[in-house]
């Protein structure tokens, strides 16, 4: 437990220092977890030491803990449910990891699709159009049953984004609790009698199933709640009521935090504000880009996407994410027509505004690869290295191996041999 208190519970790539040293930041959250549960500590030995009794001081111990262990097991819905730009931030960062390492993604597509001089590029693959924590809870208010069991875990916090970025501190803490519990069921066993013990089981699992029912209850009556105002935006979207539709999905943000940078949200909320006439709102822009770009206009919705994020200061953190996601997909688009030059000014305001966008350098390191830019090959290969070692999962090397093989290829165009031995034998994991 100590361990997990000194260590951050969540590690978040945020940006690179001087030294190229990837910045990790914990969520805000954590530290008013860790003095909740300071907290519960320190009143359960307090009051154990006023009992000033082996059994009372076993027994109030044990109750402390057993109330602590809900509290702990509640922080990802905390995290994923509340913290807003965190939540999104490692949506996207999940999003571009999946992008990259699945079946149909980049890297085991890649070196087989597209010639390059020296070896096979990488036909760039787009990222999902819609970006969310979990999927929206529409489920009629007394009508949650099994069908919605796998997206209650969701709900609870445990998606993949939190699984990814989950540090040691956190599971350090979880398991110190359960050990300590263990610790004082053994204690003086062999000189209690089976009365106290039973009468410590049945304290501890009252403690624990209340402790267990209260945070279950807190946790999902805002599910219920911002279900039920995401169904009534839905319905007063269709009965053409813009301004009770968008207080309504305001409702359900509040409600649910997460929600408001799911895409689908945020382009509804664009919807409805052009519904309204406020089409210059960035949000109306970004729904009309969208709808531009699903129509084939592509050039139209890019430059409405470079006209927003030239002034970034007018759009809230979820506003701009979703148009540095639409500007990737521009970019790759443009990569994958060998209009090289578009695609590096594109991935170049990417990486200005969001540098720890791993598919972004992933794809400038293609674009460098291909016009010849040994230095942009270089920084973009160190870049993905040491953003890959955020990530949790073993995909993260299949990543750096990719990377590694493009630097290689780079280096032999370049004539440097015994670089481009260095970096085929990194690609090789060696």
């Amino acid at each position: 437990m100590a361990i997990g208190l000194l260590k951050p519970w969540y590690a978040l790539p945020l940006d690179f220092n001087s030294n190229q040293m990837i910045v990790l930041r914990d969520a805000s959250i954590t530290i008013w977890w860790k003095g909740g549960c300071l907290l519960i500590a320190g009143v359960s030995m307090g009051w154990a030491k006023i009992k000033n009794s082996t059994l009372g001081l076993r027994g109030i111990l044990t109750v402390g803990f057993a109330v602590m262990l809900p509290l702990a097991l509640w922080y990802p819905q905390a995290v994923i449910m509340h913290d807003v730009a965190l939540s999104g931030d490692a949506a996207w960062l999940q999003q571009q990891f999946d992008t990259l390492t699945w079946l149909g993604g980049d890297i085991p597509r890649g070196h087989s699709e597209r010639p390059v001089p020296n070896g096979f590029g990488i036909w760039a693959q787009e990222p999902p159009h819609r970006l969310a924590a979990f999927r929206p809870p529409l489920f009629g208010s007394f009508s949650l049953g099994i069908a919605e069991v796998p997206d209650l875990i969701w709900w609870l916090g445990y998606n993949p984004a939190f699984s990814q970025f989950v540090t040691r501190g956190w599971i350090f803490f979880v398991l110190g609790i359960l050990l300590t519990l263990v610790g004082c069921f053994g204690w003086d066993q062999y000189h209690q009698r089976n009365g106290q013990r039973r009468s410590l089981l049945h304290r501890t699992a009252l403690a624990l199933t209340g402790s267990a029912a209260i945070v279950l209850a807190l946790a999902i009556l805002p599910v219920i709640l911002g279900g039920r105002a995401l169904r009534r935006a839905r319905d007063l979207t269709q009965s053409w009521q813009s301004q009770p539709a968008l207080e309504s999905l305001d409702a359900a943000g509040r409600w649910m935090p997460a929600l408001r940078f799911d895409t689908g949200v945020v382009l509804q909320r664009g919807a409805l504000q052009r519904q309204l006439g406020n089409s210059n709102l960035p949000a109306a822009r970004l729904h009309e880009a969208w709808l531009l770009s699903d129509q084939g206009y592509s050039a139209r919705a890019t430059a409405i996407i470079d006209d927003l994020l030239a002034h970034p200061q007018s759009l809230d953190a979820n506003e701009r994410r979703e148009a540095l996601r639409a500007l990737l997909r521009s970019a790759i688009d443009e990569l994958n027509s060998s209009h090289l030059a578009d695609a590096r000014r594109h991935l170049d305001i990417l990486l200005d505004q969001q540098p720890v966008c791993l598919q972004g350098w992933f794809h400038s390191q293609l674009v460098a690869l291909e016009s010849g830019d040994l230095g942009a090959n270089r920084q973009a290969a160190q870049r993905v290295e040491a953003l890959s070692k955020a990530y949790l999962r073993m995909e993260s090397r299949g990543i750096v191996a990719a990377s590694q093989w493009m630097l290689a290829q780079g280096e032999l165009q370049s004539g440097n041999p015994e670089s481009t031995v260095t970096a085929r034998q990194r690609a090789q994991g060696r």
